[in-house]
């Protein structure tokens, strides 16, 4: 009785391919593929370095001179 059975397995059709879905599909939906990932609004991690560098430039140089203004430090 269970002498041919891998046999007659092999002779069928497997259920996924009765349905149409192909041997290596599966039954849940594929996702469309992402996009590459562009990282931060859209910069490389160079451009957001050279960003985060001007921006720390900026802070400085602005905290220097309300120093500066107010007299809390003196240039000389």
């Amino acid at each position: 009785m269970f002498d041919n059975l891998r046999d007659s397995e092999n002779d069928k059709q497997s259920f996924q391919e009765a349905l149409g879905l192909g041997p290596t599909s599966s039954l849940q939906p594929e996702l469309p593929p992402r996009p590459a990932s562009r990282g931060l609004l859209g910069m490389s991690a160079t451009q957001r370095l050279v960003i985060a560098l001007l921006l720390l430039l900026a802070v400085s140089v602005l905290g220097t001179m309300c120093l500066l203004i107010t007299g809390r430090i003196s240039a000389f």
